[in-house]
């Protein structure tokens, strides 16, 4: 880095990505070292229900941290490890499901959108110790719920991009098996979800993640679990979620409810409400989360360089 940087003279560490993996504390530090500032953009859910190791990743450090929406700020600015300024841009890729949404309002196609089961792990959930057979019980039960429509509906089984085959760090996806003993006529896709998101007129997510925020983008349904112990949602978020999505609170709530959108075959929900996307998502709704981002950047380079570019490249 400093071989490089003597070449370049950088004028920040960018980091669209989040600093999950350890090895980004080196550039963090060398930046730092150099009294150059250190940008690092929210990379997934942060907000919705308190992860540890984010006071740590995310806003550890003494730069800035662009932010989805004021509930990442909500959360973190009283527990944050680092003085990290927190400045609400809005994610783009988010903004853009939005963008590309398709109105309707019956369902003929129905997304089941599976999380990954990690064991005991610092990330998640949080060092706890989360029992994977309980989740796989849990989903399947669900699941259950959708075997009397399989005729009724095209239903697809939506794995985690990296687990539809043998991975070194979750093995095997247990509910491969399961999904095709019980909803044979199911698709089982592992694409990414933001390439397909709009292809579907209702979600079912067991797991309220990144993947939660993605579908409350489009116009389509959206069913969410918020039973689980190792999971509790933020109570603004609920609140704001509330107008939104169909929220099940217990095991038995949940799967009544997908039974009920199941036999009504209608998008129900105001999918209008921008309430919760804007808190957790797009801080906003005008179309300007790009926009924002670039003239946040172009705004810590000229505090730190006193140079205003009017563009950042």
């Amino acid at each position: 880095l400093e071989a490089i940087d003597g070449r370049k003279d950088f004028r920040a560490f960018f980091n669209a990505g989040g600093l999950s993996d350890s090895f980004n504390a080196l550039p963090v530090y060398y930046f730092h070292s150099r009294g150059k500032p250190a940008i690092v953009v929210q990379h997934g859910d942060h907000g919705l229900a308190h992860t540890a190791i984010t006071v740590y990743s995310e806003c550890g450090h003494d730069g800035y941290c662009f932010s989805w929406g004021n509930a990442f700020s909500a959360m973190y600015d009283s527990r944050k490890k680092g003085s990290c300024s927190i400045i609400p841009t809005g994610s783009y890729l988010i903004e853009n499901i939005r963008r590309k949404r398709r109105p309707r309002k019956r369902i003929e196609k129905i997304c089941y959108v599976q999380d990954v089961f990690r064991v005991n792990t610092a990330y998640y959930p949080d060092g706890q110790s989360c029992c994977d057979s309980e989740i796989f019980l849990l989903e399947a039960e669900f699941l259950k719920a959708l075997i009397p429509y399989q005729d009724r509906y095209e239903i697809t089984f939506k794995m985690f991009p990296a687990w539809s085959k043998y991975n070194e760090l979750f093995g095997y996806n247990p509910m491969i098996k399961w999904v095709r003993k019980h909803l044979p006529s199911a698709r089982l896709v592992s694409a990414p979800l933001s390439s397909i998101i709009n292809d579907f007129d209702c979600f079912i997510i067991d797991w309220p993640s990144t993947t939660l925020i993605q579908s409350c983008a489009t116009a389509a349904e959206v069913l969410v679990y918020n039973g689980s112990k190792y999971r509790v949602l933020d109570k603004k978020v609920v609140e704001l979620l509330g107008h939104r999505a169909i929220i099940g609170d217990s095991e038995s709530d949940f799967r009544a409810k997908i039974t009920k959108v199941l036999e009504s075959g209608a998008v129900t929900s105001n999918v209008d409400d921008t309430s919760f996307l804007e808190w957790c998502g797009i801080y906003k709704d005008d179309g300007q989360c790009l926009q924002r981002l670039v003239g946040a950047v172009d705004a810590v380079l000229q505090r730190a360089t006193g140079r205003y570019s009017g563009r950042f490249v």
